[in-house]
């Protein structure tokens, strides 16, 4: 009989702490797992739709912070902690930071812009024009803008004024003397100036030099812009 006493307690205590031992394992672990949830994303919703999510979920909503946004509307949510997704204990405290709205102006690029267009550009974001200078410019058009002050994507306030620089268009260079000289050295010449060779004629002159230049277009000193193509008179022998 003891023998078969000892037979049956030995399983029967194991099973009891075995179960004992499940239970513990369960009541430490397994019931705050099942308490857990996750985290809803309350980005971009409003702060009242924010607080009811949570609460749905037994979670609470607290606000960290208020920033200006330009791309969140104010009284939304812009990011939140933890993040979506993760798995929180009910009644946990989500953190967020709640947009204040519209901040700053930012600067508009307006290089290339025609100097009207740049003012309406400018009044309709409620900027306001201050001084206006002209600068020569190969790049730019006459009548558009080449910079500002402040720079493009400066982020200022309604009412800041901006200074305009406004083409002029290609620079003025003066035209070179290249009477008398050969083709080859006026075209060098006229490109070192910012200047082209344009249109060639040829005459024959037989009492001067051939092969020399005896006319050129504009003349000599002449103001005109970058680029200008300069036209030659060529002295050259007849053919026979």
């Amino acid at each position: 009989m003891r023998g078969g006493a000892k037979i049956f307690f030995i399983p029967f205590f194991t099973s009891i702490f075995v179960s004992a031992a499940v239970c513990f394992l369960f009541f430490v672990y397994g019931i705050p797992f099942l308490e857990r949830v996750e985290v809803p994303d309350v980005r971009t919703v409003t702060l009242d739709q924010g607080r009811l999510i949570m609460e749905n979920r037994r979670l609470f909503l607290l606000v960290e912070s208020e920033t200006e946004d330009t791309s969140i509307p104010e009284g939304s949510i812009i990011d939140q902690s933890p993040l979506p997704g993760s798995l929180v204990k009910k009644g946990t405290h989500i953190s967020v930071v709640v947009s204040k709205g519209k901040g700053g102006i930012a600067i508009p690029k307006l290089s290339s812009v025609p100097l009207e267009e740049a003012r309406k550009i400018l009044a309709e974001m409620g900027l306001k024009i201050g001084s206006i200078t002209e600068e020569s410019s190969d790049s730019i058009t006459k009548g558009s803008v080449i910079s500002t002050f402040p720079s493009p994507d400066t982020i200022t306030r309604e009412g800041t004024i901006i200074d305009l620089v406004i083409s002029t268009g290609k620079g003025a260079v003066i035209v070179p003397n290249v009477l008398g000289r050969r083709l080859g050295q006026a075209k060098e010449i006229l490109e070192r100036a910012g200047l082209k060779v344009g249109h060639i004629d040829y005459v024959c002159d037989i009492e001067k030099l051939f092969d020399i230049i005896l006319r050129q277009n504009p003349r000599p000193g002449k103001n005109v812009p970058k680029s200008t193509a300069v036209n030659l008179t060529i002295n050259a022998e007849e053919e026979e």
